[in-house]
């Protein structure tokens, strides 16, 4: 996980594919307790790094972050969802738009 989030961050040419990875690991560590648990330790840093990219002028970007959003936030949603929430009155119509599509996940 540690080195896909630095792939994320450093990689501006792939950064489509890399999140869409990302988004099939916490997908795929979200449906089981044991992923769940794993998951718990890398949260806040992938949460940053998705509401980077929640802004994006792509919308194809935008609907793999609100989608990776969406399925975070049922790893730990006492804590995400109120946070979620507040994005939901963003001033950029992107991120709103993101904050929305990740609460249809």
């Amino acid at each position: 996980m540690p080195q896909l989030i630095n792939e994320i961050k450093s990689q501006k040419d792939k950064q489509y594919l890399l999140l869409n990875a990302l988004k099939e690991l916490v997908v795929s560590k979200a449906a089981t307790p044991a992923g769940i648990a794993s998951l718990q330790t890398f949260v806040q840093g992938i949460w940053a790094i998705l509401f980077e990219f929640s802004e994006s002028p792509e919308e194809g970007t935008r609907n793999v972050v609100g989608e990776c959003l969406g399925k975070l936030t049922l790893v730990h949603p006492a804590e995400l969802l109120p946070a979620l929430d507040t994005h939901l009155s963003s001033k950029s119509a992107f991120g709103r738009g993101t904050a929305i599509t990740a609460f249809k996940f």
